[in-house]
């Protein structure tokens, strides 16, 4: 496992690597203990990008280097209320399904 943590412009990235997978989270500058996945954060930002998982750094790359303006405009202190509304909305309807799952499962194994 590594973590590295970056600081570009206004924008502070982690970058985590560990068993075959890579995570990028993203948080502001003014704001550098509240990180959010990246593809989550550019699929709330609706600019065609979908929530997914990355296996290697060059497939981050793909999709962060065209759209490291977009973050940095959304992680500005004018556009990051919205931003942060739309993710808080994204994070609830994931609890929801994770309920769901759960009790799926549950009355599964136990029902």
């Amino acid at each position: 496992f590594a973590q590295v943590t970056l600081s570009v412009g206004d924008l502070v990235f982690q970058i985590f690597r560990g068993r075959g997978e890579v995570n990028l989270t993203v948080a502001s500058s003014r704001n550098p203990t509240e990180f959010h996945e990246f593809s989550t954060v550019l699929s709330a930002m609706d600019v065609g990008v979908k929530r997914q998982g990355f296996g290697h750094l060059l497939d981050i790359e793909k999709v962060l280097k065209p759209h490291m303006q977009d973050l940095a405009t959304a992680f500005s202190a004018e556009h990051y209320p919205r931003i942060k509304s739309g993710l808080a909305d994204t994070y609830a309807r994931d609890r929801i399904i994770t309920k769901q799952w759960e009790t799926e499962i549950n009355r599964r194994l136990y029902g």
